[in-house]
């Protein structure tokens, strides 16, 4: 089993796989004094039908053997109720173990990540999970592909 080191997510180490849906890395393109407006964060692309969905990320051992993504969807990762979770993902095109990258993925944040982009369900830091998931209508049934992966990882904790 190889460690895999958990690593503090930004927009720069995270732009290859996705976008962090946070003000913190836009500006706030509209409001007033009752709101403010952050516009186009993520767009999905050739999209007639779209899906929004609970997952419920389990606590479990923090050891990677699989990955999944999706050759025609962007997929939203919005956590609910403010805990954070460690999220893993792997460039697209041919999967290469040594580059999986994993990242703190605070609660007050969520991500879109890219087609292609391989991941899986969260890893919970402390307690369970409630996650939107955001893609096409009806990925999970036409455009899911898993992979076992030759070695198993365990996510290291800083």
């Amino acid at each position: 089993m190889k460690n895999l080191q958990v690593k503090k997510l930004t927009q720069d180490n995270f732009k290859e796989y996705g976008v962090i849906l946070s003000t913190d890395y836009f500006e706030q393109n509209g409001g007033d004094s009752n709101f403010g407006w952050w516009e186009n964060l993520a767009v999905f692309e050739g999209i007639d039908r779209v899906s929004v969905n609970i997952l419920r990320a389990k606590t479990r051992e923090l050891i990677v053997e699989k990955l999944e993504y999706h050759n025609d969807t962007e997929e939203a990762v919005i956590p609910l109720g403010g805990k954070d979770q460690i999220i893993v993902v792997a460039k697209k095109g041919v999967l290469i173990e040594d580059e999986i990258e994993a990242f703190y993925l605070e609660g007050t944040k969520g991500v879109v990540l890219n087609k292609g982009v391989r991941h899986f369900i969260p890893y919970p830091v402390e307690g369970d999970v409630d996650n939107l998931i955001i893609f096409k209508d009806q990925t999970g049934a036409n455009d899911l592909i898993l992979e076992e992966l030759q070695d198993k990882y365990k996510l290291v904790k800083e």
